[in-house]
């Protein structure tokens, strides 16, 4: 999960010219909605590398002749697994969505800071405080032909067309340097418009602090359990007052519970995995972490596939909230719980 991200950092610092500080930042904060996603996965990859060597060394066998069963080895893993997902809950729902917001605000940051990153070809960008539309870029995204620039202020209209620019870093902020191009400018409440022709023309952006970045809109995946909560009451409240005609209104109350279930759903797949790995790893009977990682992928794969579909059904409000992010958990649990029945 971390190396493709890697790369997409290293063309950020060598091809994009971002500060490696800044970076590392967004890399470390990366790092916790990854780990939500990891550290069950991990679970079952100990599992099976734990169980899997007791199987291949006869253990398991001479627990069981001993009258030791399977149920009883169990306990301590399970107990451990309850007590990660209790840490997950508070991990997941707390501390995971606060590292996100603040994630965003970073990359917002970096935008700002090199807005040749953002500027997207043939669509109008927002960059302090102007409309821009460019029809393509070179030379790593800084050489931008033929540009069209919208600006308006209290008194003046401005657009400006120009066949190439160039963004420039400064100390203090960017430039953004214009070539053969033409400014048409019109004050409020006058007819006549006024036009000037230039060979060259520099239009300085002043950068924002990292500390001045604005406050950002928080997306589900930002706001904590309590946020989540107080959300969803509301909106309930407004769709009681439409009679529940609003799509958009009970569309966006999905996606909040669909997120709320979400930071519940995945801590518990910890235990799941546990009451999994231990008849599978019984089943095969293979030590090392090859065949561990191995059989994991196969497991962690099946219940990703069904976290995914069942999120985006959900949010579309085809599916109940609970069955979309339950679904994987409760048929690796019923598996599991056959398995360890049928290998006891």
């Amino acid at each position: 999960m971390l190396l493709d991200k890697i790369f997409d950092l290293a063309d950020l610092i060598f091809k994009k010219k971002i500060p490696p500080q800044l970076v590392l930042k967004i890399l470390l904060l990366s790092l916790p909605y990854m780990l939500a996603l990891v550290i069950p996965m991990s679970v079952l990859v100990s599992t099976l590398y734990v169980f899997g060597n007791m199987g291949q060394d006869k253990e398991i066998l001479a627990l069981s002749t001993s009258g030791v069963s399977l149920f009883r080895i169990t306990k301590i893993p399970l107990l451990f697994s309850i007590i990660l997902f209790l840490c997950l809950i508070y991990f997941n729902g707390f501390f995971v969505p606060q590292v996100n917001h603040l994630l965003k605000k970073k990359i917002y940051y970096m935008y700002r800071y090199k807005p040749s990153i953002v500027l997207m070809e043939k669509i109008f960008n927002e960059i302090g405080g102007m409309s821009i539309y460019v029809e393509k870029k070179e030379g790593n995204g800084n050489i931008l032909k033929n540009i069209k620039i919208f600006q308006k202020d209290r008194e003046i209209s401005q657009i400006i067309n120009a066949k190439e620019g160039l963004i420039k870093r400064i100390k203090d902020g960017y430039i953004l340097i214009l070539k053969d191009g033409i400014i048409k400018e019109k004050k409020e409440g006058e007819v006549n418009v006024r036009k000037v022709e230039f060979k060259e023309h520099r239009i300085y952006i002043a950068d924002k602090k990292e500390e001045e970045t604005e406050i950002l809109y928080k997306s589900d995946r930002e706001l904590t359990l309590k946020e989540l909560f107080v959300n969803i009451e509301k909106n309930v409240e407004k769709l009681r007052k439409n009679k529940g005609d609003n799509k958009l209104l009970f569309l966006q109350t999905q996606r909040y519970w669909v997120e709320v279930h979400k930071k519940f759903s995945i801590p518990f797949a910890s235990i799941v995995f546990v009451i999994i790995g231990i008849p599978l790893a019984k089943i095969f009977g293979r030590s090392g972490w090859g065949s561990a990682f191995g059989i994991s992928i196969i497991v962690f794969t099946f219940h990703y596939i069904l976290l995914v579909a069942g999120e985006e059904l959900a949010d579309r409000g085809l599916i109940s909230t609970f069955l979309a992010m339950w679904t994987g958990n409760i048929i690796t649990l019923l598996t599991g719980i056959y398995l360890i029945y049928k290998t006891r």
